[in-house]
Protein backbone atom coordinates (compact mmCIF):
# COMPACT_ATOMS: atom_id res chain seq x y z
CA UNK A 1 0.00 0.00 0.00
CA UNK A 2 1.31 3.46 -0.84
CA UNK A 3 1.89 6.07 1.81
CA UNK A 4 -0.55 8.95 1.92
CA UNK A 5 0.34 12.55 2.57
CA UNK A 6 -2.32 15.07 3.50
CA UNK A 7 -2.35 18.24 1.42
CA UNK A 8 -3.96 21.52 2.35
CA UNK A 9 -6.59 22.88 0.00
CA UNK A 10 -8.82 25.88 0.27
CA UNK A 11 -12.44 25.18 1.15
CA UNK A 12 -13.51 26.49 -2.26
CA UNK A 13 -11.17 24.04 -4.01
CA UNK A 14 -12.29 21.19 -1.77
CA UNK A 15 -15.93 21.83 -2.67
CA UNK A 16 -15.04 21.81 -6.38
CA UNK A 17 -13.21 18.51 -5.97
CA UNK A 18 -16.22 17.01 -4.20
CA UNK A 19 -18.55 18.31 -6.90
CA UNK A 20 -16.67 16.52 -9.68
CA UNK A 21 -16.05 13.36 -7.66
CA UNK A 22 -12.34 13.62 -6.94
CA UNK A 23 -12.39 13.08 -3.18
CA UNK A 24 -10.52 9.91 -2.29
CA UNK A 25 -8.49 9.75 -5.50
CA UNK A 26 -4.72 9.66 -5.37
CA UNK A 27 -2.79 12.89 -5.72
CA UNK A 28 -1.68 11.96 -9.25
CA UNK A 29 -5.27 11.17 -10.26
CA UNK A 30 -6.47 14.52 -8.94
CA UNK A 31 -3.73 16.45 -10.73
CA UNK A 32 -4.39 14.65 -14.02
CA UNK A 33 -8.15 15.24 -13.82
CA UNK A 34 -7.66 18.91 -12.93
CA UNK A 35 -5.28 19.34 -15.87
CA UNK A 36 -7.83 17.69 -18.18
CA UNK A 37 -10.56 20.05 -16.94
CA UNK A 38 -8.25 23.03 -17.36
CA UNK A 39 -7.37 22.03 -20.93
CA UNK A 40 -11.07 21.63 -21.81
CA UNK A 41 -11.81 25.17 -20.55
CA UNK A 42 -9.01 26.70 -22.67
Amino acid sequence: MTDTVPIRVKLETREKLKAIGLMGDTYDDVINKLLDCWKKKK
